[in-house]
């Protein structure tokens, strides 16, 4: 009889803390807002993108990221969380795009987006995305275009030293 009470109560217990873990997980969440952050490059090369998240009171975190390739973080009700977009060398990032959930606000930066946490929901997510593109190449002369500059310049000094020794110097009258 007593192990019977013991058992009942024990389940009882273990349901209520179960219940109540449940209610508390629901409202934990509910102050909370989630983002996810995806960088689209025109190439997938394997090029590794970073995108840095800084967070109030929290040291940035680096991200890399290929292209197509995501993440998600979470924030808290009342939190800002910045991010950044930082394109390899050859690389451009050309725009951040993002569509902020009911209860987030976004605004634009200079080289990336802050989010704001107003009203964290926990149903609802807000999506950025990153955009890079390749550089374009600059006409820089390569190699073989400054050899054959070179040979140039040597020629017409080559001519100049020539027509120097054939008819000496000669003085303007």
């Amino acid at each position: 009889m007593v192990l019977e009470k013991f058992i009942s109560l024990r389940g009882a217990g273990f349901v209520l803390i179960v219940f109540l873990s449940i209610l508390s997980a629901k409202d934990a969440s509910a102050d909370e807002c989630y983002v996810s952050v995806t960088n689209a490059a025109e190439l997938h090369d394997g090029t590794v993108f970073r995108i840095v998240t800084e967070t109030d009171g929290f040291d940035p975190a680096v991200m890399e990221v290929t292209a197509g390739e995501g993440f998600g973080k979470t924030l808290a009700e009342g939190n800002v969380m910045t991010l950044r977009g930082d394109a390899p060398p050859g690389w451009h990032l050309t725009g951040v795009s993002c569509e902020a959930a009911e209860g987030a606000a976004v605004t634009e930066t200079e080289h990336g987006v802050r989010v704001e946490c107003r009203d964290g929901s926990a149903e609802r997510v807000t999506t950025c995305s990153f955009t890079s593109v390749r550089a374009e190449e600059q006409d820089v002369p390569a190699f073989g275009e400054f050899g054959a500059i070179a040979i140039g310049i040597l020629l017409g000094l080559v001519g100049a030293f020539i027509v120097y020794r054939r008819h000496g110097p000669r003085r303007w009258r």
